[in-house]
């Protein structure tokens, strides 16, 4: 409803300058009326000018690229390796692929196109369930001799907020078809915090958080933008018996589009908006990037968690 106030608005001032008008032109004859309805339509006109202007959206997409890795000899699905600050993903990840073979052994050899786009969504969800359960979060980081280490915790009051619950995602998942669907768990606080009034939603290669205040969309490719048939640790081609390339890695685009409604510029929660949708679209690539040593490579199973570069 809060999305169709622009509408209204110009819609209202139209026809109140059109009546004007129509007053005007019925007086024609008497110049006291003319000067004074001539008067306030021009500022109606110039208010209208500026209610459209301040109507305008703040949009702003930046984009980025997935690898992922099909090792089909194992029916693997993942990153061909994981950073060192990615472990939580590649647990959450090899595991949801482990536990969709074992219940349809022959899904990723059937559906390798479907399972691939569809594992991105899930690998998005768990990132937002593990590391952005709270819009609100901040991160401290902690140095120690071992190296640094984050850590976040819950500030928003769930009472105040939108709070999505495991079977809430489930149920997105379920609408949108995805394979994954009874395979994916939330892990740290159970649940996602989310700005109050958000609507959540999940379809075959988005996932979508709407708001009145703004619209916050991740959106993968359909179809890989480069696809390699070598092993990624190697650069070497190796064709199993049924002729089929053992691994292939795929590049998707993705992006993360933020729109910021203008006329809801006073939003008191505007700012913090703001800082969490620049979070989000760092985190997200931190996320998904890899950054490991290229030396050695050749000596580490695919899926395993390498020393960062």
């Amino acid at each position: 409803m809060t999305n169709c106030i622009p509408a209204i608005l110009v819609t209202a001032l139209s026809i109140s300058a059109g009546f004007a008008f129509w007053f005007m032109f019925q007086n024609r004859g008497n110049k006291e009326i003319i000067f004074a309805t001539t008067t306030m339509t021009g500022a109606m006109i110039f208010y209208l000018l500026q209610v459209f202007l301040g109507f305008s959206e703040d949009k702003r997409s930046t984009s980025f690229a997935i690898e992922i890795t099909v090792d089909r000899s194992t029916n693997f699905i993942g990153a061909h390796v994981y950073s060192l600050q990615q472990s939580m993903r590649a647990h959450a990840e090899v595991e949801a692929v482990r536990k969709l073979t074992e219940a349809q052994p022959s899904l990723i050899e059937d559906q390798e196109e479907t399972v691939r786009r569809d594992f991105i969504i899930l690998s998005t969800l768990d990132w937002l369930a593990s590391e952005e359960f709270d819009w609100r979060s901040q991160s401290k980081v902690l140095t120690t001799t071992w190296g640094n280490i984050t850590r976040k915790g819950r500030t928003s009051e769930p009472a105040k907020s939108e709070v999505l619950k495991e079977d809430d995602v489930k149920k997105a998942l379920a609408k949108a078809g995805n394979v994954f669907t009874e395979h994916f768990a939330m892990r740290t606080f159970k649940e996602i915090i989310l700005p109050k009034g958000s609507e959540f939603r999940v379809a075959s290669n988005t996932v979508t958080i709407r708001h009145p205040v703004f619209d916050l969309k991740f959106e993968f490719g359909i179809s890989p933008e480069m696809i390699s048939n070598v092993d990624p640790r190697t650069d070497r081609m190796e064709v199993l018996p049924n002729g089929k390339p053992r691994f292939s890695t795929y590049v998707y685009e993705a992006t993360v589009t933020t729109i910021l409604n203008k006329y809801r510029a006073g939003d008191v929660n505007r700012p913090l908006i703001e800082a969490w949708f620049t979070k989000l679209q760092t985190d997200i690539r931190d996320w998904f990037e890899i950054r490991v040593r290229k030396k050695g490579l050749d000596k580490i199973p695919i899926g395993s968690v390498a020393a960062p570069d």
